[in-house]
């Protein structure tokens, strides 16, 4: 779980009480950690995405004092975006850390649907000792607030040398169709 963005101020519209720093939590150790802090006011209209990288691209903003004067006229927009990268993503020396590769996986709306089984195929550092499959809905952000995101951990079979059978939740409530 990440979590950025907001205010201490409560009033929308404005970047006045920004809180600039992120923090992640670690469900091994039930536990949040203060992460590198964004650089610029995500508050009122601001998304964040998770990227299939693992990356978070964060963008928007409204600001209503923010007019490009420096006054209070007008209305403006944060009309930038950033990439967090979390630091999982790396190792100790800051070089990118070894990660597995899909090689194959299902694809599209109709690629992981509920109550079936699927392949995946991996190689590469870690490939054949995956110890969990999850999947996230593709969905979206408005006013700072997602309304179908979803995070399901899906039982697995390894059947080595990289291959494995994944099987979607049995539940069409809980995994909704749509991308995933």
């Amino acid at each position: 779980i990440f979590v950025s963005g907001g205010n201490s101020s409560g009033k929308i519209f404005q970047d006045h009480g920004t809180v600039y720093a992120t923090e992640m939590y670690d469900r091994d150790t039930d536990s949040w950690s203060l992460m590198a802090p964004h650089t610029t006011p995500r508050n009122y209209h601001s998304t964040s995405l998770l990227m299939p990288d693992g990356r978070i691209w964060q963008a928007g903003g409204d600001c209503g004092h923010c007019a490009p004067d420096g006054s209070s006229a007008g209305f403006n927009h944060h009309k930038n975006g950033q990439f967090y990268s979390p630091p999982y993503l790396f190792k100790a020396d800051g070089s990118p850390a070894d990660r597995p590769v899909i090689d194959s996986a299902p694809t599209g709306e109709n690629g992981v649907v509920a109550s079936t089984s699927f392949n995946i195929t991996m190689s590469g550092s870690g490939a054949n000792s995956i110890a969990d499959f999850n999947i996230i809905k593709l969905s979206s952000v408005t006013h700072q607030i997602n309304t179908d995101v979803r995070r399901l951990s899906l039982d697995f079979t390894n059947n080595g040398n990289g291959s494995y059978s994944v099987d979607a939740h049995d539940n069409i409530n809980v995994m909704t169709p749509g991308y995933w």
